[in-house]
């Protein structure tokens, strides 16, 4: 029996549950605990992180284990443990008050706040003589010098207030200040190792999607070849599974070569988009395959048996970062026999693939056709697919990374999302029946009774209310999904889910949304998401789902609430253009021609040529009795062109007026 149990015992995350025999008293984040917090006068210690986070498990270890430093804690703070997955709204209040405070952030991040939980100071991960340094300092303060503390909550909520919501604005977007800002952005391209300039590097999904599809419009050679050079290096590098398909959380170098190890879901859920839509506008099959191997893998590892996605794998096996992943030079040679020595070479075992402790990352420098064209042996391919099964099969007998197995709303519909990008580019159908499956399971397991959504499942039950990232990304997929497949039960819960969005996250002052439900308000900031990271804002992704749906419906209001969230981020976004990669993804979208392809009869295979050969396409029924012989239409927006069944003129046609000066975005005309 463990010598220490907390209240963390009863939760279901299995973040909170890894510390419930900590001897600190952990709390979980609830009303209950802040309400102690003020019954008993102390300190609050909000600390946040997650599953897969490397330094959480080492803060834990290091200080959340220990008796004396335990005693400190309980002694002079209510302490709650937060999982940021479950409770982003949490996260994102202290994550912005540490990095007001600090200048940055990240987790584990440890707070300090007043009993009524105003923020006060706070950190990320501390060793332990100064975690028990910094306990008395605040200790301290509260006890000797509580005015000044009093009056930083009052400064660092000032500062809270002020960068939570976005003021209403009449100012539209400038095609020409928007180029501009490119142009400073391309400054932080790395063109001779992919992604940008620096180190961590991270996929940054939401961005390279951004410039995918402004290269497909402003034929941008720069553009295209930097976006060329980093899927490349990113799928070859460390970054990238080799034996096991899935991407690692982000690169620690320049190169891509070694990864921080956690695999979460919803980086490989938008990378398999991401490389399924490259895969088409490269022509190039290697990325196909990139798609296909992580949503193996994705299926292999983090597939639950309720039909949903897990969120992430630990980087930690054995007590060490990475043991799963890396290879000794002996190991590989002793497996792979007579193709080890070509195989090494292309892997760069024992030399440029050698990371520490004489352990090896697969990091190749070249596509496996490259490589066997410049060596000149024939056999390489199927070399190499049996070099990857007899790794694969030697590592599945490691001890594994734990998984994080509670599944998150928002992050699914990613996959869904993902899983539907896969099909238009590989036009196979097991990828749309997988989507289909992933869709219904969704909507049964997530609706609550109010018409509403869960974000949490974990072990059939659901938890915790969902947040806007959840309905924005949810209603995306549904719309997505509806015209690949025409089912109208897509479409009328992606209109239910948006007329509860309106109803229950609706800024009326400013025609934004707040990322909390208003019925679930804990905290004393109401915040709106419009900044772009790793996932695409919560607001940047209604806004261009209610553009979606007024290119389906043909209604107006649709249209009006999606570009006015446009304008009132436009300035922000002409001025720092990579905080705001879906919003600019949404401009170029409204500025650019929709094709909107109505079918009286529906037809996968003529859907999938026209999507998979030009940017914008929109594909819905044909709502009418007329017999005619015409099977589509083709439509510009408000106007129609004239109707042709000869799928051919059509795309001759579409690609003629994509190719005109006045189609090309940053353009005068």
């Amino acid at each position: 029996m463990p010598k220490h149990t907390n209240k963390l015992i009863n939760e279901s995350s299995p973040y909170l549950l890894q510390h419930a025999h900590n001897p600190v008293n952990w709390l979980p984040w609830s009303d209950e605990s802040l309400e102690l917090a003020k019954k008993e006068q102390k300190l609050i210690l909000i600390s946040i992180g997650y599953a897969a986070c490397h330094w959480c498990h080492v803060m834990e270890k290091e200080s959340f284990e220990d008796e004396n430093v335990a005693k400190l804690m309980n002694e002079h703070f209510i302490c709650i443990k937060v999982d940021r997955e479950e409770r982003p709204d949490v996260d994102a209040y202290y994550m912005d008050a540490v990095q007001m405070m600090q200048g940055q952030g990240g987790w584990p991040l440890n707070c300090f706040a007043l009993p009524d939980g105003r923020p006060v100071w706070g950190g990320t991960y501390f060793r332990k003589n100064q975690w028990t340094g910094v306990l008395q300092s605040v200790a301290s303060l509260y006890k000797n010098r509580f005015h000044d503390l009093m009056e930083q909550a009052g400064q660092v909520q000032k500062g809270l207030q002020s960068i939570a919501v976005l003021p209403y604005s009449k100012q539209k977007a400038d095609i020409k200040n928007l180029a501009e800002s490119l142009k400073g952005w391309q400054k932080q391209f790395d063109m001779l190792d992919g992604g940008f300039k620096g180190a961590p590097k991270f996929p940054m999904p939401v961005s390279i999607s951004f410039l995918h599809d402004y290269q497909l419009h402003s034929k941008d050679e720069k553009i295209r070849g930097f976006l060329d050079i980093t899927l490349r290096k990113m799928a070859l590098g460390g970054l990238y599974d080799a034996v096991g398909g899935g991407f690692a959380r982000y690169s620690t170098d320049r190169l891509w070569k070694v990864p921080h190890f956690e695999k979460m879901l919803y980086d490989n859920a938008q990378l398999i988009g991401l490389y399924a839509r490259a895969s088409k506008s490269f022509q190039q099959e290697f990325y196909l395959e990139i798609a296909r191997e992580s949503l193996a893998f994705a299926e292999r590892e983090l597939k639950s048996p309720e039909g949903l996605f897990c969120s992430s794998l630990d980087a930690d096996s054995e007590g060490e970062e990475g043991a799963f992943y890396v290879w000794t030079e002996q190991e590989f040679s002793r497996l792979l026999a007579d193709d080890a020595a070509v195989l090494k070479d292309y892997f760069g075992i024992g030399d440029r693939g050698l990371w520490e402790n004489g352990k090896n990352i697969l990091y190749a420098e070249m596509l496996p056709d490259e490589f066997a064209r410049q060596r000149n042996i024939n056999t390489f391919a199927p070399d190499l697919k049996k070099a990857k099964k007899a790794l694969f099969e030697a590592r599945s007998k490691r001890l594994r990374p734990a998984l994080d197995d509670k599944q998150i709303c928002s992050w699914n519909a990613l996959m869904l999302d993902g899983l539907l990008h896969l099909y238009e580019a590989s036009a196979q159908k097991e990828h749309l029946e997988k989507a289909k499956k992933l869709a219904n399971s969704m909507l049964r397991i997530f609706r609550t009774e109010d018409g509403g959504l869960y974000r949490i499942h974990k072990q059939g039950k659901t938890s915790v209310a969902a947040f806007l990232d959840d309905y924005a990304f949810t209603i995306r997929a549904l719309l997505h999904i509806y015209q690949l497949s025409f089912h109208v039960v897509y479409l009328n819960a992606a209109k239910e889910l948006a007329k509860y969005c309106i109803q229950n996250f609706l800024d009326q002052a400013t025609g934004m949304y707040f990322y909390t439900h208003q019925m679930e308000q804990q905290l004393s900031v109401r915040k709106q998401e419009f900044y772009d990271n790793v996932m695409p804002s919560s607001n940047a992704v209604l806004a261009h789902a209610f553009y979606e749906f007024f290119l389906i419906t043909g209604e107006h209001h649709w249209q009006d609430m999606s570009m006015q969230m446009l304008q009132n981020v436009s300035a922000k976004m002409e001025e720092h253009l990579p905080a705001f990669s879906e919003w600019a993804a949404l401009f170029l979208k409204s500025t650019q021609t929709v094709f909107i392809l109505k079918m009286r009869h529906f037809d996968a295979s003529r859907i999938l040529d026209f999507r998979r050969q030009m940017p914008y396409v929109v594909s819905i029924p044909q709502q009418t009795d007329a017999d005619n012989s015409y099977d589509f239409y083709l439509c510009n927006q408000n106007a129609c062109f004239l109707t042709t069944n000869d799928a051919g003129e059509l795309i001759e046609k579409m690609k003629s007026y994509e190719g005109s000066d006045s189609a090309r975005f940053g353009s005068e005309s």
